[in-house]
């Protein structure tokens, strides 16, 4: 039946709309139906909100804490100037010198660590050199995870290497000796990189290189001769960024390099 001969109908009949419906459809409960559909869809929705009200609240914070920091130097502009939305380029670029800060503080932490474990192996210690050493690993372990990443892999608990630090630490000749064996059972499979490490500007512009080089072709550098310097954007958004004008790209360059070879073989 059409809907426009609907109305007459239930006008000239006086039939409210659930009496009309149980007419239309005899021996169905037709409002009790819908009552119960109503229900399932309220439901549905209060489940659906509990779960999204909470991210869009999160979403809304993090947008707001972006807008109210100040501009980044370096990345961002340049970010910018790329067509990325201004708060996404001034998020990536807070956040890539957060991550290579990070990360350059993981690499020092790493050398400390292997250098503290190596000596403790050593036998014949003087109790306040094992001490001094104690405090120092208590330091990374209290900073950083560059402590537990040497127990991946191993027998030997960390909870219970920091135990015996916190026992060298005091002095205890019990533990001095426990975390000398430890030490001993650990230094045989430690190694560390050598040489200078690589800064938080440079690990940063190695990541950022890697980005771009997933999302469109790489950027190449330029140099200077006569004013021996760099002059490419890029190289010049890293050195604002981490305030460092004598950066050189090359070493990131390379590793990037070096990664991209590796992951294609």
């Amino acid at each position: 039946m059409p809907p426009q001969e609907l109305k007459p109908i239930m006008e000239v009949s006086r039939l409210t709309i659930g009496e009309f419906l149980g007419e239309l459809f005899p021996g169905r409960d037709i409002v009790a139906e819908l009552e119960r559909g109503l229900t399932v869809v309220e439901s549905l929705a209060k489940r659906i909100s509990a779960v999204v009200e909470p991210v869009v609240t999160q979403v809304c914070e993090v947008v707001d804490r972006l807008d109210k920091l100040p501009p980044k130097p370096g990345y961002e502009a340049m970010l910018i100037e790329r067509g990325h939305h201004a708060l996404l380029a001034r998020g990536f670029s807070y956040w890539i010198f957060d991550l290579a800060e990070a990360e350059a503080n993981k690499a020092k932490m790493q050398g400390i660590v292997v250098d503290a474990i190596r000596f403790l192996a050593k036998p014949g210690r003087q109790k306040r050199s094992i001490s001094r050493r104690a405090a120092v690993l208590l330091e990374v372990w209290n900073t950083t995870s560059s402590l537990g990443d040497v127990f991946d892999g191993v027998d030997v608990s960390v909870f219970e290497f920091v135990d015996a630090l916190e026992g060298a630490d005091r002095g205890e000749r019990a533990a001095c000796q426990r975390l000398t064996e430890i030490a001993a059972s650990l230094a045989p499979g430690l190694s560390a990189r050598r040489g200078p490490k690589a800064s938080a500007a440079s690990i940063a512009h190695e990541f950022s290189l890697t980005l771009l080089a997933n999302m469109s072709k790489p950027i190449a550098y330029t140099y200077d001769p006569i004013g021996q310097d760099f002059t490419d954007r890029w190289t010049r958004a890293t050195q604002l960024a981490f305030g460092d004008p004598d950066f050189d790209p090359r070493p990131a360059r390379r590793r990037q390099k070096k990664r991209q070879k590796l992951e294609s073989n």
